[in-house]
């Protein structure tokens, strides 16, 4: 089985899991918003990390993303979803 393969059968089981925990969540308390971060925000592959999923499972909920280079900051901005703001920073300690 070739490394996209096993990339793509994760991230399927990954999204269900979301989907399953997402749904979990909504029983107890449906009108939750979560405030998620992403450090390093390049994207590695075609697919949208799976938290992405929380913007649309908990409306109002936001992804504040930090990616150094501003030139990609930029561009992700410019294509950014509703609810997610990248900043072209670096953390560090």
């Amino acid at each position: 089985m070739g490394t996209k393969n096993i990339e793509k059968k994760l991230k399927k089981h990954i999204k269900r899991k979301t989907e399953i925990l997402s749904k979990k969540i909504r029983e107890i308390a449906d009108d939750l918003t979560f405030t998620m971060l992403e450090v390093g925000a390049r994207k590695t592959s075609e697919h949208a990390e799976p938290f992405y999923q929380f913007l649309n499972n908990f409306p109002g909920s936001r992804i504040i993303a930090f990616e150094v280079d501003s030139e990609i900051c930029h561009q992700l901005n410019a294509n950014a979803p509703s609810g997610v703001t990248y900043y072209p920073v670096a953390l560090t300690r």
